[in-house]
């Protein structure tokens, strides 16, 4: 009797493990974990996307979640991006046939008719109010609402009517949001041995082989004015054993140094330890303006130094002569979702251009910057009445 029962006892562990990689087989996903990340967008009438995730296989989308901050309104938008310019190049595929109101806290919302999408399409959301209801959380904690620019995680359109695709800046947040549904039959078998080896190695079959940042004073973190940017662009090979880069910079003088630096102690504090150097053999007396370095990284140990990007815990720091031992300027290491290739032309200098060559547009960012001002302030005033 008890070799039966053992026998019955096995049969049924295999079952359950048949019946966990076939649902894991048929389903598709794409987003983050649902929980309260204290923060929502006091930014509305607005779109936004995430490039950090994306769907794991073609299929059918009936369902998605969030946690919400207050009462209003809420539609997810599924975004097709093409081409390696953050800006540019993205199409709406659908978005769900009705504008939830959600409840404070989780919410699962089933898509009546599902929406069909391919692998690699990206998830976002509308806010049809003055406030956006989903919770995020910024990486790093100190990160900036946004950039200035088109180097974060998550793009966004301008506030008050802009249609979907128009994003005007970025920001490295992570929303609490997650869509899921069927794979097609196709989804199920498309891998080959290849698609199979480069997802182990890199996680996300490959789109997790790019990696960048913006760098400027504010994140620096310093009470330097300088007006320094920069650029850096990196791109793992396919194989994991090789890390090429390229560091641009504008508007700055005397540089001395640049490199990776490891977070050590999680703080966020820019104190951390020189992993891989990426200039320093010669200084650059005077201003500066394009490609400071590029090449291969040098480090004894490539696996572990991807794990620390992949995790957050890494920056790119540029010192000069006047920023006395401090960065001048700085950026934190974050995967791209739809990837910039290091050699992209749209990643030259040009896109940290010389502030003099930028008087002709100043007019017409500044309804934009005194939009994200705003942002900013009511931001820091929610998050400080949420801590009292």
């Amino acid at each position: 009797m008890k070799r039966v029962a053992l026998a019955i006892g096995l049969a049924a562990i295999v079952a359950v493990i048949g019946l966990s990689t076939a649902l894991a087989a048929t389903t598709i996903s794409a987003g983050n974990s649902i929980s309260d990340q204290l923060h929502s967008d006091s930014w509305g009438k607005s779109y936004l996307v995430d490039t950090g995730t994306h769907f794991t296989g073609d299929g059918r989308v009936d369902q998605w979640k969030i946690w919400a901050e207050n009462t209003n309104r809420v539609q997810l938008v599924i975004y097709r991006h093409s081409g390696n310019v953050e800006s540019t190049g993205w199409s709406e595929i659908a978005r769900d046939g009705e504008i939830r109101t959600p409840v404070v806290g989780e919410n699962t919302f089933n898509i009546t008719t599902p929406i069909g999408v391919e692998k690699g399409d990206f998830i976002g959301l509308y806010f049809p109010d003055d406030d956006g209801p989903v919770s995020f959380s910024l990486s790093p904690s100190n990160a900036p609402f946004q950039r200035g620019n088109f180097t974060g995680r998550v793009l966004f359109t301008a506030e008050s009517g802009s249609t979907s695709t128009a994003f005007v800046d970025s920001s490295n947040r992570i929303y609490s949001l997650r869509a899921t549904g069927t794979a097609t039959e196709a989804s199920n078998n498309d891998e080959d041995d290849e698609d199979k080896a480069e997802k182990d190695k890199d996680g996300i079959n490959g789109n997790g082989r790019n990696f960048g940042t913006h760098l400027s004073g504010d994140e620096a973190d310093t009470d330097s004015e300088s007006q320094a940017q920069g650029q850096a662009n990196f791109k793992l090979s396919k194989d994991g054993e090789s890390l090429k880069y390229k560091l641009n910079v504008a508007n700055i003088e005397d540089v001395r140094s640049a490199g990776l630096y490891k977070d050590d102690d999680g703080d966020d504090d820019i104190d951390g330890t020189l992993v891989a150097s990426l200039y320093g053999n010669d200084s650059v007396d005077g201003r500066f303006q394009g490609t400071l370095a590029e090449g291969d990284i040098i480090t004894d140990d490539l696996e572990a130094l991807m794990e620390d990007i992949r995790a957050g815990n890494v920056y790119v720091a540029v010192f000069t002569e006047a920023s006395d031992g401090d960065p001048e300027i700085l950026g934190w290491l974050m995967a791209k979702g739809h990837g910039d290739d290091v050699d992209d032309e749209d990643s030259d200098a040009s896109s940290v251009a010389d502030d003099d060559d930028d008087e002709d547009n100043d007019e017409e960012n500044s309804d934009k910057v005194r939009g994200w001002e705003k942002h900013d302030k009511e931001m820091k005033e929610k998050k400080e009445k949420k801590d009292e």
